[in-house]
């Protein structure tokens, strides 16, 4: 028998801090984590309806210095062992610790992570199969947007946060959106 084509699957794109857990700026304790609310509900509604869930977070505290990969993996085990409780687990994290005043050198490599660029979008692109065009991103700021628009992602979700006037006013024209005040008001 010949192999058949793997078909491509929809992509709930989620950003962390902020959307899946309570922003805790650069934060390292895991003690901070607390889910947001309506997220483990949406992961498993995205689930159901057969869509990838993947990660993409920008870390440049790790890069400024500000915390370790030890203490941003920390935060995200965390993260995850709550997210399992309820059987709601992504199926892949990619973060960019990329910062551009590094004195660590690996972290200043691969600046096209680093959202608003779409360098984690096009990993995960190469390492799953990724329908873009029926995929969502939900974030709390205009950078999580505009990556994802690069990408070819079409949908893409807002979520309120404190600072919701200020990263309104920073989405790029031409990118359509939708402000959600809860994510229990995203539709996949």
């Amino acid at each position: 028998m010949g192999s058949m084509l793997q078909t491509r699957r929809p992509c709930l794109f989620l950003d962390r801090d902020g959307v899946i857990i309570k922003n805790v700026p650069y934060s390292k304790d895991p003690e901070t984590v607390e889910l947001m609310l309506g997220i483990e509900q949406l992961i498993s509604n995205a689930k159901a309806k057969n869509y990838w869930v993947i990660v993409v977070t920008n870390q440049s505290g790790i890069g400024r210095g500000w915390l370790t990969l030890e203490d941003y993996q920390a935060v995200t085990d965390r993260m995850l062992q709550y997210l399992k409780l309820s059987g709601a687990e992504p199926d892949c994290i990619y973060y960019a610790p990329y910062y551009e005043k590094s004195t660590i050198p690996e972290f200043l490599t691969k600046p096209h992570w680093r959202k608003p660029q779409a360098g984690m979008f096009e990993q995960a692109c190469l390492d799953f199969q990724i329908d873009l065009s029926k995929s969502v991103m939900v974030g709390d700021r205009a950078s999580d947007l505009e990556a994802a628009s690069k990408a070819g992602v079409t949908r893409h979700y807002l979520l309120h946060s404190e600072d919701y006037e200020k990263e309104r006013g920073l989405v790029a024209p031409g990118i359509p959106y939708q402000f959600v005040e809860s994510l229990l008001d995203i539709k996949l």
